[in-house]
């Protein structure tokens, strides 16, 4: 395959996942606003204010998330166990020994990395969007690291039996990080430009995808075979030069891709968050009333002339929404003017205008 093929795959998955994008960014807005800085890592936070998410929902979240991570990978105790495939238990000791070996030492490298902490991370996703995916992989030091992939940054198709077997993912890189895990003779000429210019080389960010497929030409059950030769094939591609800047393999799947209910044919899951989506947009929505009221109730709207505005001074109305009007203009019935431009209007001004606190006001005034 050449570059414009990997390409080509990469933006067909993704035509295909959009039509789960809004579903996926309605249930962040609403229930996890902070999951929204992991699928687009370049947004700025929200300031709103917290009245757009519900943190009933927030909170029900993290408690499924929690018990997924208590009741599926307990951290306290043994969660797996390896066994020899096609032997009795009992028939071969020495090879059962080895399996058991085995399990302790994964059990115990699972403990010394991030694992753990990554896991409850892709439980969330699990729960919020329905497909929660982790890349395991082998750092410098050759010890055993997890990534988490946030849903919507990465894209997938299974195999005919249902597993995931292809995996796409964009991500952005600064000139430096790319020269630091690729070397500068990888890159390509717009890269390599800014990793030259010191005012660059920090600050303005690439994009990449990695493209993680099945090898024709690989073979299962080999550890002694070469990159092209895997099982899997693992190419990265400067989306900005349409450039391969590492070409390699992997002897297994190295993505853990769960779901937590599926969707017809779709390899996207569906979370429980959706079929929630409606009483949580409810809450929220109630919420707003409730808090709109409180502040009216504490704070009531005032009409003032304008000789009284200035002597209220701006703490006592900075937390009121108020109009100013002439004393000459109250009196002939200009007052409310500017609000009478549609037919609804009069009614609801007759009874706002005959509610207790207008009584101060002269009549002429509240025509």
């Amino acid at each position: 395959m050449e570059v414009r093929d990997y390409i080509s795959l990469a933006d067909n998955l993704r035509t295909e996942r959009a039509a789960f994008e809004g579903g996926w960014d309605e249930m962040r807005r609403i229930i996890m606003p902070r999951a929204t800085g992991n699928a687009y890592p370049d947004r700025v936070p929200d300031h709103s204010g917290g009245l757009e998410h519900s943190d009933v929902a927030n909170n029900s979240l993290k408690k499924l998330a929690s018990a997924h991570l208590t009741y599926i990978t307990p951290l306290d105790r043994r969660w797996f166990t390896l066994r020899p495939v096609g032997f009795n238990k009992d028939g071969n000791q020495a090879l059962n020994d080895w399996y058991s070996k085995v399990t302790e030492v994964m059990e115990r490298e699972l403990a010394v990395s991030n694992f753990y902490s990554v896991i409850h991370e892709v439980y969330l996703d699990r729960c919020l969007t329905g497909t929660g995916c982790m890349f395991a992989e082998m750092n410098i030091n050759r010890q055993l690291i997890f990534r988490h992939i946030p849903t919507g940054t990465y894209a997938i198709a299974e195999s005919e039996s249902g597993d995931v077997d292809t995996l796409v993912r964009w991500f952005r890189l600064t000139a430096h990080q790319a020269a630091q895990k690729w070397k500068e003779e990888a890159l390509g000429p717009k890269v390599r430009r800014a990793l030259k210019d010191a005012r660059r080389r920090y600050t303005d960010s690439f994009e990449f995808v990695q493209c993680v497929l099945p090898n024709p030409q690989g073979k299962l059950l080999s550890d002694h075979v070469p990159p092209g030769k895997r099982a899997w094939k693992d190419v990265i591609i400067s989306l900005d030069d349409k450039k391969i800047v590492f070409e390699s393999g992997f002897f297994e799947f190295p993505f853990l891709v769960t779901r937590f209910l599926r969707w017809g044919d779709s390899p996207y899951g569906v979370g429980p968050a959706w079929f929630a989506r409606r009483t949580i947009r409810m809450a929220i929505d109630m919420e707003k009333i409730l808090y709109t009221l409180g502040q009216t109730k504490a704070y009531p709207r005032l009409f003032l002339l304008a000789e009284q505005y200035a002597e209220a001074g701006p703490s006592f109305l900075r937390k009121r929404r108020n109009l100013a009007c002439r004393a000459n203009g109250a009196h002939k019935g200009s007052m409310i003017s500017g609000w009478n431009t549609c037919g609804a209007c009069t009614p609801r001004l007759k009874r706002l205008f005959t509610f207790p606190c207008w009584k101060p006001f002269p009549a002429s005034t509240a025509r």
